[in-house]
């Protein structure tokens, strides 16, 4: 009605929410999602002290006051129907169940089941068309002059230019008080397509990946000074990195 999506700070500030919070533009996300994120200004971001593996922990124990049980290191290898049932196959063991909820993309769902549909075909080319994240995790010094409490910084180095590969930044720091080993944390993640690394040779993905996390570096520098002077510490991370570690196919982020 007044034309607000026409301007440009409105516009690079909703979409660098959306960005970070549903994983897509905000001309893409969805009303309900997109109209909380840009409640955050307000309301503030949650934050679990003592790192996300808390929250973890605490749903595990949740679990197993219900009466559940949860299985470490047994990673599921296959899946079948049997006798009316789902029969799943880990580390030697068969765990029948009525039904299942695959906590996975849609290419792990396949892996599982060893064969396909074409809406697990339709789906798993819609989350190779999103994102992966470049990452640097930092150890900062424990005297670093910066806010006590744990805080969030959000950088748009260029707004003319798309959301990606070092452009924006969304920066976690871990409050003074936690016990996060000699010093504080912080995580550093930006965007990077999983189409644009497909459409790359092997050889080319390094230095293209390196070359975004030396930006990154640069960007933190000019806008968080702070931050970037109490580094002590630093280990790179990337969409090859989620693949090894949480084993999403291609390290794929968000969803859909």
């Amino acid at each position: 009605k007044h034309g607000l999506e026409q301007w440009s700070p409105l516009r690079t500030y909703l979409d660098a929410l959306c960005q970070i919070t549903v994983q897509a533009g905000v001309a893409e996300a969805e009303a309900p999602f997109a109209l909380a994120a840009t409640d955050y200004c307000f309301r503030g971001t949650a934050h679990v002290h003592g790192g996300i593996g808390k929250l973890a922990s605490a749903l595990a124990g949740a679990i197993e006051k219900s009466g559940g049980k949860v299985h470490f290191a047994s990673r599921a290898s296959a899946m079948h129907r049997e006798g009316g049932a789902w029969v799943v196959e880990a580390r030697g063991q068969q765990h029948r169940a009525p039904v299942v909820i695959a906590n996975l993309l849609p290419q792990g769902l396949r892996t599982l089941l060893g064969s396909t549909t074409p809406t697990l075909d339709q789906r798993a080319g819609q989350v190779e068309e999103g994102w992966g994240a470049v990452m640097w995790y930092l150890g900062l010094q424990k005297d670093a002059v910066l806010p006590e409490k744990p805080l969030h910084i959000e950088v748009v180095a260029d707004p003319g230019r798309p959301l990606v590969e070092g452009n924006h930044l969304f920066c976690s720091l871990s409050g003074a008080e936690e016990p996060r080993g000699p010093g504080r944390t912080a995580t550093v993640s930006t965007h990077v397509s999983i189409a644009t690394l497909k459409a790359m040779p092997a050889a080319e993905q390094g230095p293209f990946i390196a070359g975004i996390q030396s930006k990154m570096l640069e960007n933190l520098s000019i806008f968080a000074p702070e931050v970037h002077e109490a580094i002590t510490t630093k280990f790179p991370a990337s969409p090859r990195t989620w693949e090894r570690f949480t084993r999403r196919a291609l390290g794929c982020v968000g969803g859909i």
